[in-house]
């Protein structure tokens, strides 16, 4: 629904992936997968990375300080304004997921960033909440009525639903041929998130990374 959303409203939206997905030995082949999956949704800009630092796989470490620098230098030479990412539960628990969002936070407090741009996480849910489809707008209509009760919560959360982004997700999944197996077939039938994204904003984290040293 995010990208649906961001497009029709004639958004420029930049996609970075940090890994080729080469976990099966499949990595070219999930290049070519995910550029035409991307152009089908309307994204025009796609990079996809193969550095070694970055292996898929959740046994792999991915360092979140490497992740802010390149990105810092991929968002700087684009005049990105706003980025997109996984929360700190991954959505599925997946290593890398989760790593990226640590990159992100690292990248708005280590360059200070905060005033320059924003930086959105897609928010993980409980598994049953992710497998009931739209039925999950009255846990949501739920949430937003206790944190608008909490004014202690820093977080600023955003929803889009798009009723019509299934046929979307469906026709970009099967794109990636190679990972469109069955269990991804139920999932663009049953998930919430084929229907409707919530997202926190990221805030930094002043105590975990530090902000280099000013130089003159």
């Amino acid at each position: 629904p995010f990208i649906n959303w961001a497009v029709q409203n004639k958004a420029e939206v930049y996609l970075l992936c940090l890994s080729q997905g080469n976990y099966d030995g499949l990595g070219k082949i999930r290049v070519q997968e995910v550029q035409a999956s991307a152009k089908l949704l309307g994204i025009t800009h796609t990079t996809v990375l193969d550095n070694p630092n970055f292996k898929d796989g959740q046994s792999e470490k991915w360092d979140p300080i490497l992740i802010a620098d390149i990105v810092k230098e991929y968002i700087s030479h684009r005049s990105i304004t706003k980025v997109i990412t996984f929360d700190q539960s991954g959505i599925s628990g997946h290593a890398n997921h989760i790593a990226i969002y640590h990159g992100i936070q690292a990248l708005i407090t280590k360059y200070d960033l905060k005033s320059k741009i924003q930086a959105f996480s897609l928010i993980t849910t409980t598994v049953f909440r992710k497998y009931i489809s739209i039925l999950d707008n009255f846990f949501i209509l739920l949430d937003q009525f206790i944190e608008s009760q909490n004014q202690n919560k820093f977080t600023k959360t955003f929803v889009i639903f798009d009723i019509n982004s299934a046929k979307s997700a469906h026709y970009a999944m099967q794109k990636h041929a190679s990972q469109y197996v069955w269990f991804r077939r139920l999932y663009v039938i049953f998930s919430r998130y084929v229907f409707v994204n919530t997202f926190n904003e990221i805030f930094p984290d002043n105590q975990k990374y530090q902000k280099p040293p000013c130089t003159l």
